[in-house]
């Protein structure tokens, strides 16, 4: 995307002094990069989870989730609204936000963590984001020495160690999809000279690159049901010890970025048995291939606990049970029993749309089998209704002709004289001619 705020930029370039800095802010006089959705962090309760931030609600990458999301924020900017639907149709795995003004590869998160004093907030992936962070800033010629015009160690910085902001970009894809971002300051000059680009491009090339060969780092995978062979998506992908999660996309696939270590690795959805693989291996040069195969489980027992990470689709699971029990009064064993015997007809969705496809082609082809029938049907008809009506005529003049023949004999007369009997054969041949043809032309 060449640039998020295009009314910004346009109004920035005209501008001969740029001191001001209103090209932060969009038609609307509204600065983009505080008009996402807020982020309220939770200190984590984990044992080694000191200074980490737990975001209290993540959606992961569940786009019908979107009208849900912003309901309540009834202030997003058009553009902010359009990089939220983006984000969540596809399901970026890496990504950064450029901007100027600094020199430095800033990681999550901006925003404070709810009543610790402390200025730092950690992200759960804190050291998998300063792996990234220090990807690009060594990958720089001037970015890892940290002595620009705000100095850094090693050119990065959490977030809200530099300053606090709400409602930022980065922390809003971390949170709210399995897209792991960071925000680059790409110099010191906000809005540098049209002559200077190319130093910048030349500068920011080999990070560039380097950064983006990190997506390759991890874990990655697919997830099916291992009856029907069918992927699953929105599968939470959880790594023990990290309190974050991502799911599957709508083609059973994930990817998750690691620093090398080994990891045990837990896959949970509604209405599947959760499955865990341990001492999985995170090398430094490829990520790591794994694959699950989930089977089904009835979702219904009111004794069989779900995963303990799905916590967003635990959610639609209970507020879905609550209304099956208001609407319907059945008890929990009718319930299972009624279950039981319907489950082995459910299909999944996707076979069933190849199903329905192949019947609505078949009764397509029989329609048009049965339209071609009947017209042929028609026609034949219609050819066999002219052949009887060419026959009646036929017999009709067979039928005349000996009263045509009588009429040969008798001679006619005009003004009482009898005429030649040459005249008189003329006559009746051209009587007989023309009756014939007129019987028989249809």
């Amino acid at each position: 995307m060449p640039t998020m705020n295009p009314d910004g930029f346009e109004y920035e370039y005209k501008q001969s002094q740029h001191g001001q800095g209103l090209g932060r802010l969009n038609a609307h006089k509204v600065d983009l990069n505080r008009n996402f959705p807020k982020v309220e962090l939770l200190p984590s309760t984990n044992e080694n989870g000191k200074g980490v931030g737990v975001p209290k609600q993540a959606l992961y990458n569940s786009k019908s989730y979107l009208e849900e999301l912003t309901k309540t924020q009834v202030n997003l900017e058009p553009e902010v609204r359009a990089v939220m639907h983006w984000s969540l149709i596809y399901p970026f795995v890496l990504s950064a936000n450029l901007h100027g003004g600094a020199l430095v590869a800033n990681y999550p998160f901006d925003s404070q963590i709810k009543d610790v004093a402390r200025k730092e907030s950690k992200s759960p992936d804190d050291e998998t984001f300063k792996m990234l962070a220090k990807t690009y800033s060594f990958a720089h010629p001037k970015m890892h020495k940290g002595n620009a015009c705000v100095r850094f160690y090693d050119g990065i910085t959490n977030g809200a160690s530099w300053y606090v902001i709400d409602g930022g970009m980065q922390d809003w894809s971390y949170t709210y999809t399995s897209d792991m971002q960071i925000t680059i300051e790409l110099g010191c000059d906000k809005y540098p000279d049209e002559a200077n680009l190319k130093s910048y491009w030349d500068d920011n090339k080999g990070a560039l690159l380097a950064y983006i060969t990190q997506v390759t780092r991890g874990i990655r995978g697919f997830v099916f049901d291992s009856k029907t062979k069918m992927p699953l998506s929105g599968v939470i992908i959880h790594v023990h010890g990290i309190q974050h999660n991502v799911s599957t996309s709508r083609d059973g696939d994930f990817f998750r970025i690691l620093t090398p270590g080994i990891y045990d690795i837990t896959v949970d959805r509604i209405g599947y048995q959760s499955e865990t693989k341990q001492s999985i291996l995170v090398g430094s040069q490829s990520s790591t291939y794994i694959e699950f195969k989930l089977k089904r489980k009835n979702f219904y027992d009111d004794n069989d606990k779900q995963g303990p990470y799905s916590n967003v689709t635990s959610t639609v699971y209970n507020r879905t049970k609550g209304v099956f029990s208001s609407f319907v009064n059945l008890t929990s064993s009718n319930v299972r029993t009624l279950y039981h015997h319907s489950k082995d007809f459910i299909l999944h969705q996707q076979l069933f749309l190849i199903i329905a496809g192949i019947s609505a082609l078949v009764l397509a082809i029989v329609f048009a089998t049965v339209v071609i029938y009947l017209r042929f049907c028609q026609g034949s008809t219609v050819r066999r209704d002219t052949g009887f009506q060419r026959y009646e005529l036929l017999l009709q003049d067979e039928h005349d002709l000996p009263r045509i023949q009588r009429n040969n004999g008798k001679k006619s007369t005009r003004n009482g004289r009898p005429m030649s009997s040459e005249s008189d054969d003329d006559e009746d041949e051209t009587l007989f001619s023309s009756k014939i043809k007129k019987v028989i032309v249809p």
